[in-house]
């Protein structure tokens, strides 16, 4: 499995998570301003990042999940990414960025883009 699906399974039995996308959306769900979505993307896959004996011995993956709220949802910001991260953070993925939250004026959604990273040994 890639990061990308690793985490999207992470991601979709969480309460108030309607849909877990990977990679993009289509037009129906970017146009969908009722549903909590989340799209998780790859920032960075297999980057080396430990070495010894002069040979790569651990290697890091890098996920982004942006968070695009329902405007009709009564769930709050906080419990749903509290919930993400204690997800992620027990599978072994750490927070390494969060955006602030961003509020779009013309449709009333809120969402926040995190990216988390995990550790892998290479051999």
């Amino acid at each position: 499995m890639t990061a990308v699906t690793d985490v999207r399974d992470l991601l979709t039995p969480i309460d108030g998570m309607d849909l877990v996308a990977t990679l993009n959306l289509t037009d129906e769900q970017s146009q969908d301003m009722e549903s909590t979505i989340a799209l998780v993307t790859e920032v960075l896959a297999d980057n080396p990042i430990g070495h010894g004996s002069d040979r790569t011995t651990e290697l890091s993956d890098t996920v982004a999940i942006s968070i695009f709220y329902g405007t009709a949802k009564t769930e709050t910001a906080p419990t749903l990414e509290s919930a993400i991260f204690d997800a992620l953070e027990s599978a072994g993925w750490y927070q390494t960025y969060t955006s602030g939250h961003t509020l779009d004026p013309a449709s009333g959604q809120y969402a926040i883009t995190k990216q988390f990273t995990k550790t892998k040994e290479r051999f």
